[in-house]
């Protein structure tokens, strides 16, 4: 004979009095990556995921709250009882919605060209979509367009919340908003935010000059005072904007798409510093180590004095992998990565803060976060066993490198670029 079902325990909600409710509507001012089940493509259905706002907010909330923790078991014990677990649910509930006004439009990031390079779309930065470009067998082909990325999104946002967690949300918004974004490539500055409505108040953009200060005074209210965990990305309490950051205001200030434009070229012209020509032999070291070690002789443009080899791979700091082409040389690929970890995710946050009058400012932040891998960089080519490799320099070695200007800190020597910016 059956039993008789038995009822579930009784839940135990908390009444409204005890939660907060935020709705906050926001818009992106740059386009949106990827963000979708499909690597690389909006979700044509869900444009904005609940779960990816999660994700963002728990990240942010770590850079913040992180330095008040003695130990990782802390921070995660903490971490998981606001945010959720495999095993405890998350006490901030999040809704996202989306409706047909707010989708955009969605544009090919590149379109079939003439010569080497595709066209770019004009609300993009091209260097920052560089997954989206064709490889070179398609580039000969006519009619190729890339994936789309989704121009003119807005979003609604709705977070519940017990009342006790109101310094710890508000904090993961603010840095949020301030520093990050949603999709892919957020810090490269797509899918870069901007609050429009706080509770159905709309909110007014800063002047440009005023955007230091609010940034100087939000770190000081929202980031814990202490030491920052091993290994753990956070924000820097006293920003010291000579060392950690750059905040770009032109004279003739451009829209956020412009000045995100202009933070790419910089980035594009340090990175990828050449002599003479755009795709003539690099300023960087890496390429002839790469050929020393394949057994090739290394390259100088002519009529260069020939300086001794730097035998390191500076550029890694920027983030890994890093795969390196040689079609001249015809060589095989060789990739830049972690001998145990695949990726090291890029320190540097590159974004258009969204200011009065459709203007915007550029920001550049450098995350206190480890610039290298625990288990070491190795150089990996096919038919060759991983060579471990340094990305750290002497200033003997940065004084041989012509874009570092003798700075033995590349991200440093990246922001001093951004000085020129006008």
């Amino acid at each position: 004979m059956r039993k008789p079902p038995v009822s579930p325990p009784e839940v135990a909600k908390k009444s409204d009095d005890q939660l907060t409710v935020l709705k906050r509507t926001y818009k992106l001012i740059t386009p949106l990556f990827g963000g979708g089940v499909e690597p690389g493509e909006a979700d044509p259905v869900t444009i904005i995921r609940g779960a990816s706002v999660r994700g963002q907010l728990r990240f942010w909330w770590r850079a913040c709250r992180s330095p008040q923790f003695a130990t990782l078991t802390d921070l995660k014990h903490r971490e998981d009882s606001i945010w959720g677990s495999t095993e405890t649910p998350s006490q901030v509930t999040v809704q996202v919605a989306v409706d047909k006004s707010q989708i955009g439009r969605a544009e090919a990031a590149f379109e079939t060209g003439t010569g080497r390079n595709p066209n770019p779309s004009s609300e993009i930065a091209p260097y920052a979509a560089f997954p989206l470009q064709p490889d070179k067998n398609q580039r000969g082909g006519g009619g190729w367009e890339s994936k789309s990325v989704r121009i003119g999104v807005s979003f609604d946002l709705t977070l519940r919340f017990p009342n006790d967690l109101k310094s710890d949300v508000a904090a993961a918004l603010w840095a949020w908003e301030t520093f990050g974004g949603i999709g892919g490539r957020t810090r490269r500055g797509f899918g870069a935010l901007q609050l429009v409505k706080d509770n159905e108040q709309t909110i007014t953009p800063p002047y440009p000059e005023e955007v230091k200060q609010r940034i100087i005074d939000g770190l000081r209210e929202h980031v814990a005072e202490g030491t920052s965990l091993q290994d753990i990305p956070c924000l820097v309490r006293d920003i010291d904007f000579t060392r950690d950051a750059r905040l770009i205001v032109t004279k003739d200030p451009f829209n956020p798409v412009e000045m995100w434009k202009q933070l790419i070229e910089k980035l594009k012209l340090f990175r990828q510093a050449r002599y003479k020509k755009d795709f003539g032999l690099s300023k960087w070291p890496e390429a002839n180590e790469i050929r020393r070690q394949a057994g090739r002789q290394p390259k100088f443009p002519q009529d260069s004095p020939k300086p001794e080899l730097v035998r390191k791979f500076p550029r890694g700091v920027f983030g890994l992998p890093i795969i390196f082409h040689f079609p001249q040389d015809k060589l095989p690929d060789a990739t830049l990565t972690g001998a145990e970890h695949d990726r090291l995710a890029s320190p540097l946050i590159l974004r258009p803060l969204a200011c009065a009058q459709g203007k915007a400012v550029g920001l550049a932040l450098i995350l206190n976060t480890p610039q290298t891998l625990p288990d070491g960089v190795v150089l990996r080519r096919d038919g060759f066993p991983a060579d471990p490799v340094s990305v750290n320099l002497t200033e003997d070695e940065a004084a041989r490198v012509p874009p570092l200007q003798g700075q033995t800190d590349v991200l440093q020597a990246f922001l001093n670029t951004l000085n020129t910016l006008k």
